[in-house]
């Protein structure tokens, strides 16, 4: 993902070398992988996206977390609309994909987690 855009997802400059992102990377299961790819081919297509980056990529409460920022440093509130509709579509995607392997999935509740699973036993136990 790195290597296929790393204007998006790699630190322009050391003042924002300080990012979730850059010390921890992709917080999420790899089902969700192809709806950042996608994400990210969306987003390269906008013209307004280049003046953004990726912060944090993230599971929270069992759904999909992508938070970008202005690269002169700017917050998130300041994202163009076209970028957080896209955001915003592959978010909710996530709650109905499941986190573990990619398959369809539901958010669920179990032991005091949100969890983004399918049905199939191995996916459904992590």
């Amino acid at each position: 993902m790195l290597t296929h855009f790393p204007e998006l997802f790699l630190p322009p400059s050391k003042k924002l070398d300080e990012t979730p992102f850059v010390y921890w990377g992709f917080e999420c299961g790899d089902g969700w992988f192809t709806l950042i790819k996608e994400l990210a081919e969306k987003l390269n297509q906008l013209p307004e996206s280049e003046e953004f980056k990726v912060v944090q990529v993230k599971e929270k409460l069992g759904t999909l977390r992508f938070y970008m920022r202005a690269k002169d440093g700017r917050k998130s509130d300041a994202l163009p609309h076209s970028i957080l509709d896209l955001i915003r579509q592959v978010e909710s995607q996530s709650a109905v994909t499941c986190e573990a392997c990619g398959n369809p999935g539901k958010l669920s509740h179990k032991g005091g987690w949100w969890k983004t699973r399918c049905s199939k036993t191995q996916c459904a136990t992590t």
